[in-house]
């Protein structure tokens, strides 16, 4: 999937022992911050980005378990979620700070029967929201970003399709979702809020959907085409473009850190 929607990541590894700290740096690299085990010593992440959507994962390395917590919970809160590593396990959290904003993002490790616990701070510099300046769509199978998106569907499918906004930091990222044809095809917002909605197709013929901004108004479509369950069906593809800059996509780098000590409850 598209990760340009996480405009800003920060990836921690670490375990319940300790190290000898190196010297190290905030790295930025495929539009994303990695933290380095100097920054993580300092315990905060100050230079985001206000309005930028704010990824966090934490790898433990070793720990039998893993959980991540936020405080204050930011205006615009998106998900926290535990996830599996061959190296231990990890959590995520997703958030969006406004203007000097600062929160206090809280992982817990458990490492057999002892437990240990780390504070880290998150502020945003200060600033103001951008106003919406355009807006595309793509697929997990087409990551180009398009204002015009032709997918074929199958009596019965579904695909998800992903709109951006651009600028990424946009204050007013909601967007109106609606079907030209519900009866070919209907759309529905996935869980989570993460800027996917699930479109299904019913019955053969043609269908629009048709992403609109709030702030600005601008338009990208969904052109769907649903053939009989047995033409088989299926695949995405992109008639247009424009309208939208493109943040750069590239694999989410995990650097080995050292130097990270954590407290033992």
């Amino acid at each position: 999937m598209r990760k340009a929607i996480l405009s800003l990541a920060c990836v921690l590894l670490f375990s319940g022992a300790a190290f000898a700290a190196s010297a190290a740096d905030i790295t930025y690299l495929s539009g994303r911050y990695i933290a380095t085990d100097a920054a993580i010593a300092e315990s905060s992440l100050t230079s985001i980005e206000p309005y930028e959507e704010v990824h966090l994962l934490f790898l433990c390395v070793s720990a039998d378990t893993a959980t991540v917590a936020v405080s204050p919970s930011p205006n615009d809160f998106k998900k926290t979620e535990n996830v599996s590593a061959s190296r231990g396990k990890g959590a995520t959290t997703t958030f969006v700070l406004t203007g000097e904003q600062e929160v206090t993002v809280t992982v817990t490790a458990t490492f057999g029967a002892e437990t240990y616990s780390r504070d880290f701070s998150v502020k945003a510099k200060a600033g103001t929201a951008p106003a919406v300046t355009g807006i595309g769509l793509f697929t997990v199978l087409d990551l180009t970003l398009r204002t015009e998106l032709s997918i074929t569907l199958a009596e019965g499918d579904a695909e998800t399709v992903f709109y951006e906004v651009s600028p990424s930091n946009a204050g007013n990222k909601n967007v109106t979702v609606v079907s030209s044809n519900e009866a070919v095809a209907t759309v529905a917002a996935r869980p989570g809020n993460d800027m996917g909605y699930n479109i299904t197709a019913h019955k053969t013929g043609n269908a629009v959907i048709t992403f609109t901004t709030e702030d600005g108004g601008f338009v990208a479509h969904c052109n769907v085409g649903v053939e009989s369950a047995s033409s088989g069906g299926g695949g995405s593809g992109g008639d247009g473009g424009g309208g939208c800059s493109v943040a750069g996509f590239g694999l989410l780098a995990a650097l080995a850190l050292a130097g990270l000590t954590m407290k033992k409850r």
